[in-house]
C-alpha cells in the first residue's frame, strides 16, 4: 500500500482500538501511522495523534494527552495548506477543547471550542461543522444552556444525516445535563438513549461506561434512584 494510505488504515485501526479499550494495541498503531510523516496526510496524522493523547487521557494524564494535541498542532501549522487542513484543526482543537476542560483550564477549553467551531464552518464539510457544533455546546452549557443546548442539537442533526459520530455522545450528554438539571427527566433520558444506541453501534466501550455514569448522576438528580442504581449495577 502507498505511505498515505498506510498511514490512514493505521490511523483508523488506532481508533477503533482505543474505543475497544486496548490502549496498547492503539499507541502502536497511532506510532506506527506517524513513522512516514513525510508521505501522511494530515487527516491521517491527525487521526493518529488524536488516538496518542487519547490513551494518556484514557489514563488520566490530561496535561500529557494536551501537549501531545498542542505539539500535533504546531506541526499542521509547518504543513503546506491543504484542503484536509481545516478539517483535521477543526478536530485537533476539538480534543484539546476536552484535555483542558478536564485538567481544569476552562478558559482555555472554551477558547479551543470557539476556535474548533470557526473552523468547522470554514472547513465547508458536515462532519467538521458538527464537530466544532458538539464541542462548543459542550464547554458552554453552564453559561450559556440555550446556546450550548441549540449547538448540540444543530451538530446532532447533522451526524443524524450521516455526519461522523465521533463527538456525538459527548454532546448528547451535555444536553441531558442540561435537561435534568431543569427537572425535566424524560428530555434527559431520551438524549442518553440515543447516545447509548450510537456508541453501542461502534463499540465504544469507554463511552458507553461515561454514558452510563451520566445517566446516574441525571436520574439520581430527577428523582428515580432505583432506575440509577440499575444503571450502576
Amino acid at each position: 500500500a502507498a505511505p498515505d494510505r498506510r498511514a490512514a488504515v493505521r490511523g483508523i485501526a488506532a481508533s477503533g482500538a482505543v474505543q475497544a479499550g486496548d490502549r496498547a494495541h492503539a499507541e502502536g498503531l497511532a506510532r506506527a501511522a506517524l513513522e512516514d510523516r513525510a508521505a501522511a496526510r494530515p487527516l491521517a496524522m491527525g487521526h493518529a495523534y488524536t488516538v496518542l493523547s487519547l490513551v494518556r487521557a484514557h489514563a488520566g494524564e490530561f496535561r500529557a494527552a494536551l501537549d501531545i494535541v498542542d505539539g500535533a498542532l504546531a506541526e499542521m501549522m509547518e504543513l503546506p495548506e491543504s484542503q484536509e487542513a481545516p478539517s483535521t484543526l477543526t478536530g485537533l482543537h476539538s480534543t484539546a477543547m476536552y484535555w483542558a476542560l478536564m485538567g481544569g483550564d476552562v478558559e482555555r477549553a472554551k477558547a479551543e471550542a470557539r476556535t474548533a467551531l470557526e473552523l468547522g464552518h470554514q472547513a465547508g464539510n458536515p462532519s467538521s461543522l458538527a464537530l466544532g457544533l458538539l464541542a462548543f455546546g459542550y464547554v458552554g452549557w453552564r453559561d450559556d444552556p440555550e446556546a450550548a443546548l441549540a449547538a448540540i442539537e444543530e451538530g446532532a442533526q447533522l451526524v443524524r444525516e450521516g455526519a461522523a459520530d465521533n463527538a456525538l455522545a459527548g454532546g448528547l450528554q451535555t444536553a441531558a445535563l442540561v435537561h435534568a438539571s431543569r427537572g425535566h427527566a424524560r428530555d434527559a433520558v431520551l438524549q442518553l438513549r440515543e447516545a447509548l444506541r450510537y456508541e453501542r453501534q461502534v463499540g465504544d466501550r469507554v463511552t458507553t461506561a461515561s454514558i452510563l455514569f451520566c445517566a446516574v448522576n441525571v436520574l439520581g438528580s430527577t428523582g428515580f434512584p432505583e432506575l440509577a442504581a440499575t444503571c450502576v449495577g
